[in-house]
């Protein structure tokens, strides 16, 4: 869709963003913004703030104006306007040219050193033309440019044929840039900005505190994993087991793992114990091993807990699910029933990992929590036998029931018989309720492609049920569907 708003500000903010932009316009309001010394600085205005790809956007489009128009009275004159280097806006057109030539004059112009023409600069480093090329990088060693803006635009640009050599001169700088130079650039709104950072700063400069401190407080992912990775890794080589002990306290779980995992390695095993009921799998995974290497048994230790009604249930019962035995699903029945989501929903992701009887949780899917009936199709698997076709249909048409029942009924059914698959799909194209029609069309959809749905053989009376059904269906589904249906199922038509 594009744009309805086509001032300056607003195309730069929709290319920003990714939307679809006239790019034609946004290149003529520049042009003739060139010139007029208030309407450039507001152009400049709008560019500052215009992210790696939009410039490389507008460098592209520039370029095919210039070549369109490139005899035209009004780009002679931005491109004499940039010879006289006085326009500052007419220098960053006159560098996108598509003569290198004039880019390669351009690049001369005194304005061509200004903050704001940094990302027009940094793009001709990477010219196809080798003179181009040249003078950029020469005009670049004597900038000094925002280390932020300049590493955003040099990751952008990596990417490019030539642009390596650009982040490689970057990364020389950033590598022997100040300390308060980096601790700005691993808070830069840019995550791969402040991830490169990360990686400059943990290489040698970060102090362990300090990065047991980042590992604890920085919000990015990425950059806290970094972090993390680094510091377990020294607090293990330094025998600093006060600081993983900090580390164990993180809301990351992936935190809590590594550092637990750097305890054992130095020799503290059994602080595995206090985190087998960690809601983290991962976590859990760790302990468990921390359990083993202690010479104790976690599966024990969870069945002993349960049997105790000790806190975290939940992640008591998914820990026994990852290292107990067929014979732990027996425990399981008890805790179907709890008030607790999460425990129902643990208890029936158990009976399917240990093994158990699918019967035992085959009810809950009628349960009012949909994370638990997501657990109990799981557990009840493709072509289960259960449970009965008799509950199906009564949950299927009880419309008191949510959405999310009903659903896993209808799904359980179109996975049956034939007939029975029909019916459900003819049940629901006639509920008369949007969500359900939308399920019963996909599910006509796939019976429609499915050439063996009419293998299997259809008893007189579900054939008399099916043929009521068809009819009653016809407004819904069409003479033409409705025949077909007939012919495939043997019915008269």
């Amino acid at each position: 869709m594009t744009s309805t708003d086509t001032t300056l500000d607003a195309l730069v903010h929709d290319l920003d963003r990714g939307r679809s932009v006239d790019m034609w316009v946004l290149v003529h309001q520049l042009v003739d913004a060139a010139g007029d010394p208030k309407a450039g600085e507001a152009a400049l205005r709008a560019l500052s703030s215009a992210r790696p790809g939009a410039w490389t956007r507008i460098d592209d489009e520039v370029r095919s104006h210039s070549a369109y128009r490139g005899t035209g009275k009004r780009w002679r004159a931005v491109v004499a306007a940039a010879r006289h280097g006085e326009d500052p806006l007419a220098v960053l057109l006159a560098a996108c040219s598509h003569d290198g030539r004039e880019r390669e004059a351009a690049l001369s112009a005194p304005a061509m050193r200004l903050p704001s023409l940094l990302p027009v600069l940094m793009i001709r480093a990477t010219d196809w033309a080798a003179p181009v090329r040249r003078k950029a990088r020469a005009v670049l060693e004597q900038v000094a440019p925002d280390p932020g803006r300049a590493a955003a635009m040099a990751l952008h640009l990596r990417e490019r044929w030539r642009g390596q050599d650009v982040m490689d001169a970057l990364l020389g700088e950033l590598h022997d840039a100040p300390e308060a130079t980096l601790h700005r650039l691993r808070a830069d709104g840019d995550r791969r900005v402040r991830r490169l950072a990360y990686r400059i700063w943990l290489d040698g400069r970060a102090g362990l505190e300090e990065a047991v401190a980042a590992a604890m407080t920085e919000p990015d992912t990425v950059c806290r994993r970094l972090a993390v990775a680094d510091a377990v890794a020294r607090a293990v080589r330094d025998a600093r087991t006060d600081l993983l002990e900090h580390l164990l306290t993180s809301r990351s779980a992936p935190t809590r793992a590594d550092a637990l995992t750097g305890l054992v390695t130095l020799g503290r095993p059994e602080r595995g114990r206090a985190f087998l009921a960690d809601r983290s799998a991962a976590v859990r995974a760790v302990a468990q091993w921390a359990v083993r290497r202690a010479g104790g048994d976690p599966a024990e230790e969870y069945r002993a807990a349960l049997d105790a009604g000790g806190p975290r249930t939940a992640a008591l019962i998914a820990g026994l699910a990852e290292c107990g035995g067929r014979d732990d699903a027996r425990r399981m029945p008890p805790f179907l029933g709890h008030e607790r989501v999460r425990v129902r929903a643990e208890a029936v992701r158990a009976v399917r990992l240990l093994g158990g009887p699918v019967e035992q949780a085959a009810e809950l899917i009628a349960d009012p929590s949909p994370r638990v009936v997501r657990e109990v199709e799981r557990a009840l698997g493709p072509s289960s036998a259960v449970p009965s076709p008799e509950l199906l249909w009564s949950l299927l048409d009880d419309g008191e029931r949510p959405y999310h029942v009903r659903l896993a009924a209808a799904g359980r059914l179109t996975r049956r018989d034939t007939a029975t698959r029909v019916e459900a799909v003819l049940r629901l194209l006639m509920s008369g309720d949007a969500v359900l029609w939308k399920r019963g069309a996909d599910e006509w959809d796939r019976l429609a492609r499915d050439s063996t749905a009419f293998y299997g053989a259809v008893t007189p009376p579900a054939r008399e049920r099916l043929a009521a059904l068809i009819t009653a269906a016809g407004p819904v589904l069409g003479p033409r569907r409705a025949d077909w249906l007939r012919l495939w199922l043997g019915l008269p038509r």
